[in-house]
């Protein structure tokens, strides 16, 4: 009885060195840089400002597209600003969503115990699941949904299989509760919480295929969450689907980046973002339990990933959606093939080396995905502003009028609504915005055109005041210069590896 206590103790040890060790690093590289690598988590922070001053989120934004409404699920933007009242910005911004998603290696160890019955299988998938190259990029210094939308998943998952195993009415009660509250949260977040609801779909298919119990349970679970989800999101976005119809789905996506949104992607590059033992190991798991064995548990997980592809391949989801949720999935079933493979080298004459094999796998693991993906997470950190291309926010915010209408590419407009303070001509939110692939395409005519009345069309047309002409601009565009600009008709007010030109001249007067 004391060497099985001791023997929990330890496994309890080791997982919480495991989240510290993960917290860790993620802290260290976030770090690297005071500034975020994607644009997005500027527009997070606006809101947090926001609803720190008023309480409410920003519903009419005077400074994106020179105004228009947004439209957003309100979990995660409360949930962390109710830090912000606590701590400073550094630590709400950085520290707090790197924590929430390191939670999900608790998340990941209990249902890999629940489907390989075994402690040191299911270590060593919430080891990989800490390290995933994918989910590390995308969370690591960005403030996205990813990072409460993930562990909430998992958790929640967790809760569904021990509610279909237990049958005493307490127990049910409790656990019931608790995936209440963490499918709201999911619900409340981001519509990518379908994937679950897809998914416990496919479960209830295949367990009915396979001709395994479902419990009662099980079904009115799922059917609450596919109908607490249509419901939802039919009154959040009534307005959006009055606008753009099934538009909506891809979020008003412009055509010109809906391809680089569903982008097919190679074997190398599914290996490189997701890890290649959590990749083998899992897809060798679902072949057996899909075509040779059956299990209850172990379907669900599966049903995760068919669900994953399956929206991924209608292009109902993202690639980035797709390969985040498809490797975490991934890393919890590798935790069966690790146990089973475990178990058959104990029962051969080769049983020492059953200890070595989990050092191996460690190795394994570490040359083919921890290295590379440190790397990979020191490109993502490298991607993030510096100081000095943010320095040229700063100036548009001291040195322009208030009513200023900035033009940037599409990626710099929450930068200018956050910095600068200043309305942009167009930022990646695209609800609610009508001809989002006519403003596209006259930004980058803007940008290329070579004859300046067609140019100053487009600028008088969004009352266009300053024009930035960014690193990023030039990378986008691929130029060096705008080809019609003359002083006479844009004023060079700041001249550095940035360039800002203020409109000088009417169209009338040019014609």
């Amino acid at each position: 009885m004391y060497d099985t206590k001791m023997k929990i103790k330890k496994h309890h040890l080791i997982l919480i060195i495991i989240f510290l060790f993960v917290f860790s690093v993620r802290l260290f590289f976030a770090f690297q840089t005071k500034f975020f690598t994607d644009d997005e988590s500027y527009y997070f922070l606006r809101q947090i400002k926001h609803i720190k001053k008023t309480g409410k989120l920003i519903s009419h934004d005077k400074l994106s597209y020179g105004g228009k409404l947004h439209i957003e699920l309100p979990f995660y933007y409360y949930f962390i600003s109710l830090f912000s009242f606590f701590f400073s910005s550094i630590i709400v911004s950085k520290i707090i969503p790197n924590l929430i998603i390191s939670l999900n290696i608790f998340a990941v160890y209990l249902v890999s115990y629940q489907i390989s019955r075994n402690k040191t299988s299911s270590l060593l998938s919430s080891f990989f699941s800490g390290f995933i190259p994918i989910l590390m990029a995308e969370t690591i210094n960005s403030i996205n949904v990813y990072s409460v939308l993930v562990p909430s998943m998992f958790f929640l998952i967790y809760y569904f299989i021990r509610m279909s195993r237990d049958v005493k009415k307490k127990v049910y009660r409790k656990y019931g509760t608790y995936m209440i509250i963490l499918l709201s949260a999911m619900l409340l977040t981001s519509s990518l919480s379908f994937i679950l609801v897809f998914s416990l779909l496919i479960y209830l298919l295949l367990c009915y295929i396979q001709k395994i119990e479902i419990t009662r349970r099980e079904i009115e679970f799922t059917l609450f969450s596919l109908f607490f989800y249509l419901w939802l999101n039919f009154i959040v976005y009534k307005k959006a689907f009055i606008s753009h119809g099934m538009k909506v789905i891809w979020k008003n996506l412009p055509e010109a980046i809906l391809g680089q949104f569903f982008a097919h992607i190679t074997l190398w590059e599914a290996i490189y973002t997701i890890g290649f033992i959590p990749l083998i190991f899992g897809v060798i798991v679902i072949y057996n339990y899909l075509f040779k064995r059956k299990s209850k548990r172990i379907y669900l997980l599966i049903s995760l990933c068919i669900s994953t592809f399956a929206l991924s391949w209608f292009k109902l989801i993202t690639i980035t959606d797709t390969l985040l949720f498809l490797s975490c999935t991934l890393a919890v079933l590798s935790s069966r093939l690790i146990k089973e493979a475990s178990v058959y080298l104990r029962k051969t004459r080769f049983s020492w080396t059953s200890k070595l094999f989990f050092v191996l796998i460690i190795l394994l693991f570490c040359i083919t995905s921890l290295i590379p993906g440190l790397q990979y997470f020191e490109e993502t950190i490298e991607k993030a502003p510096t100081q000095d291309y943010i320095n040229t926010f700063f100036w548009i915010r001291y040195n322009t009028p208030t009513n200023s209408t900035v033009l940037g590419t599409i990626q710099e407009g929450h930068l200018i609504s956050y910095f600068s303070e200043r309305k942009n001509v167009a930022d990646t939110d695209y609800l609610l915005v009508k001809n989002i692939n006519t403003q596209i395409s006259d930004i980058e005519q803007i940008y290329t055109d070579i004859y300046k009345i067609n140019a100053l069309q487009k600028i008088m047309k969004y009352d266009i005041d300053y024009v930035l002409f960014s690193r990023k601009a030039r990378e986008k565009y691929n130029i060096e210069k705008i080809s019609y600009i003359e002083p006479k008709c844009f004023k060079l007010v700041y001249d550095n590896i940035d360039k800002i030109y203020k409109i000088q001249c009417d169209l009338k007067n040019e014609i």
